[in-house]
């Protein structure tokens, strides 16, 4: 055999091989809401399973209509090695505002981008953790043939994961009530929570003085804010203070912080974004959360066992923080306030109160819930893979 023949033969060789590593590579497009939590938890869990799948992220790449304040997964996915596109989609608004008009224009191009946006990726399957930008991407998937997972977090399912329903394959469930509104495509797995949150050690005794964590989502709450600012010279006598603001109280308690005596100020923390994967520290140093009912959240301090005040949005679809934050409640780990009935009185009461009730509250830890979450992320795998065969 020739020397030609030889280089011909060894190039087809290093040729095929690259081409069956392509054919056997995955092309996964994740999408929707929940990027901090859920499908942070998901997406290490793939990684560290070394398998051979491409990861993508279709999402808004800012939060609020009209600001230019990135959303967590805009902010996220790129530090983990998660191609991100950012998707132009619309939604529905509460509240009416001079960006209401906007948002509703961008709902019909939302899909068509979603379309052309899988076109170009091809995946082997969507997996969508729910919200208003996975919906077009579920359904572009849909007309593109591209089988669909859908990821819900609540007790029952959510809004956009129900517009989802007629076009997914499987609907991976938190709690097994989510099975009657699913139409027979539902399994329960749980809920995926961070694999640093679930290898942190069970707590045993309060720090001194006690931390308490004030984070109320990736976004911060201007509502709750208000009610610490005014309780916060009262925390700081008694407590160290780690506080997530949002983008758009930073400033003001920036300088609130500045206005401090040095000794209190060494007390307080304030923070306009906590990354996802620095959650984990935080609810190792601290002793008390403050914050919503958001289903991951809920997930979270069931593991770590850390007593709670929760305080749900109640402005939602089918209620579900609410549900949440009850159901947490009956097990004896949280405090509930309405917003309705926030106050600056109540909240300092229910920071007394489980202060003081502290240790019982720890051996509340629900173990039942906790060690399904714990096995989630793995379980959506599972069923990714087999949707996939």
């Amino acid at each position: 055999m020739n020397k030609k023949n030889k280089i011909g033969m060894s190039f087809r060789k290093i040729h095929n091989s690259r081409t069956d590593k392509v054919s056997r590579e995955k092309v996964i497009v994740a999408t929707g809401g929940h990027a901090g939590t859920t499908a942070l938890a998901v997406i290490k869990e793939i990684k560290k399973s070394k398998l051979n799948w491409q990861l993508h992220w279709i999402g808004t790449k800012y939060a609020v209509e009209g600001k230019k304040t990135l959303t967590i997964e805009a902010k996220t996915m790129p530090q983990i090695d998660v191609k991100f596109h950012g998707l132009i989609a619309g939604k529905l608004q509460r509240k009416w505002s001079r960006y209401t008009l906007v948002s509703l224009a961008k709902i019909p191009f939302g899909f068509v981008h979603a379309f052309l946006l899988l076109k170009n990726i091809k995946p082997s399957l969507v997996l969508s953790f729910g919200g208003y930008a996975g919906f077009p991407v579920v359904v572009a998937a849909f007309l593109l043939r591209v089988p669909v997972v859908i990821q819900e977090q609540i007790t029952g399912l959510g809004f956009a994961n129900r517009m989802s329903l007629p076009f997914a394959d499987r609907v991976a469930l938190a709690r097994k009530e989510g099975l009657k509104y699913a139409k027979g495509k539902g399994v329960l797995i749980g809920n995926p929570v961070n694999s640093e949150i679930i290898q942190l050690d069970a707590k045993k005794k309060m720090h001194t003085p006690p931390a308490i964590f004030i984070f109320a989502g990736s976004r911060g709450s201007q509502m709750i804010n208000a009610v610490i600012e005014k309780l916060l010279p009262n925390l700081l006598a008694n407590y160290t203070v780690y506080h997530h603001t949002g983008d758009l109280d930073y400033g003001k308690f920036r300088q609130v912080k500045e206005k401090l005596s040095i000794k209190v100020r060494k007390r307080y923390h304030v923070y306009q974004f906590i990354d996802p994967i620095d959650v984990p520290g935080f609810y190792e140093k601290s002793d008390i959360l403050i914050g919503r009912a958001g289903a991951n959240t809920v997930s979270e301090i069931m593991i770590v066992g850390i007593p709670a005040i929760l305080i749900p949005l109640t402005w939602t679809n089918y209620q579900e923080q609410v549900l949440n934050a009850n159901d947490a409640q009956k097990r004896n780990l949280v405090e509930v306030i309405l917003p309705k009935d926030l106050t600056t009185e109540k909240l300092n009461h229910a920071i007394d109160h489980t202060k003081s009730t502290w240790y019982r509250k720890i051996q509340s830890q629900v173990r039942d819930l906790a060690t399904l979450d714990m096995h989630a992320s793995h379980k959506l795998i599972d069923v990714i893979t087999e949707v996939m065969k």
